[in-house]
């Protein structure tokens, strides 16, 4: 019994698998051109022929779609019908012929061949290469920024409006949907060129971040993003910090409180506390956040030795560099040893 109901889910099983492989199957026919480049020279056609673009895409002069070729009008050449098949052949889909557009646009652009065929806006203006191709391929299609940038020459509008008909200033990209507010930093700040719908300056101006940033926060900007996880945060990534932070908006802010981390004993054993962020020492160093060093005012004078007195720079960090014999308590900002152990 077991065997019989065995077999039966194999039976199953395959045929689902059949339908499963039969559907995937007439799904890469139909992506053909997605797939692999079809063989189709438009340079031996437009030069050689001599044929001009609507001679096969007839309705462009007088309508909004170009529309594809037919096997009558390829026809009128090619008059051998085993030299006609022979072209054909890799466009056949399920044994039938099928021109696929590959620069076909969504349903939502609007775009009449007509209306820019009678504004003197020619065929290789939008199919740049054309002439030249030799392949049917994805590489044919046209991208968004190729619109954007020619109606930006001839002072057309870019407003969303103008190209599409459901697509305006209020409306969201898929992408901008569920956890959009969370995710839109990483999108924002990625180095690779994202699809379409995440390139922000389409809709947003270079402000826009700061100004919204302003008055609302991001959601990591929490009391303890405020006490401790700014600071390694920072240290990190600081150029996100930037995005809405001057350069000088840690100094200020930290001349009137101390980071949570300088308490008892920061200082010791050895004083190297500002080198965690404020290396190299620089211009004025240690004098960026603190205004009065008492201690630095005390640091003892030269030790009036015969050696001492006649020591150079050199001489100083040959016994009291790093590793040395009797090191320095404190980092060495690379300015003279005497600006503060002053001379006897």
């Amino acid at each position: 019994m077991r065997k019989i109901i065995a077999m039966k889910n194999l039976g199953v099983f395959m045929v689902a698998l059949l339908i499963s492989a039969a559907g995937c199957l007439v799904g890469n026919q139909l992506a053909i051109y997605k797939q692999r480049p079809i063989k189709f020279s438009h340079q031996v056609h437009l030069e050689k022929a001599e044929l001009d673009c609507s001679d096969c895409h007839t309705q462009a002069t007088g309508s909004d779609h170009a529309g594809m070729p037919n096997i009558a009008a390829c026809s009128l050449c090619h008059s051998e019908e085993a030299d006609l098949a022979k072209y054909l052949k890799p466009f056949e889909v399920n044994g039938k012929v099928t021109f696929t557009e590959v620069t076909k646009l969504p349903e939502d652009v609007k775009f009449s061949h007509k209306r820019h065929l009678d504004e003197g806006v020619k065929c290789e203006d939008c199919h740049q290469g054309i002439k030249t191709s030799e392949a049917v391929s994805e590489k044919l299609a046209l991208a968004m920024d190729d619109c954007i940038r020619c109606h930006g020459r001839k002072k057309v509008s870019v407003d969303c409006k103008t190209c599409h008909t459901d697509i305006d200033k209020t409306w969201k990209p898929d992408s901008h949907r569920d956890n959009w507010e969370k995710m839109h930093g990483q999108v924002a700040r990625a180095q690779v060129v994202p699809p379409m719908q995440n390139k922000c300056m389409l809709c947003h101006t270079e402000t826009t971040c700061a100004t919204c940033h302003q008055s609302h926060k991001p959601q990591n900007h929490n009391n303890f993003w405020r006490l401790r996880g700014h600071g390694v945060q920072a240290e990190i990534d600081r150029e996100s910090c930037a995005a809405c932070h001057r350069p000088d908006y840690c100094d200020r802010c930290h001349q009137q409180t101390e980071p949570s981390n300088h308490g008892a004993g920061w200082g010791d054993p050895r004083l190297m506390h500002c080198l965690v962020c404020h290396f190299p020492l620089q211009q004025e160093g240690c004098f960026t956040c603190h205004k009065v060093l008492a201690a630095h005012m005390e640091a003892p004078p030269q030790p009036n030795t015969p050696f001492h007195r006649a020591a150079r720079l050199d001489d100083c960090l040959s016994c009291h560099g790093p590793g040395k014999v009797k090191p320095m308590r404190h980092p060495w900002n690379g300015q003279s040893c005497f600006y503060c152990h002053q001379r006897w």
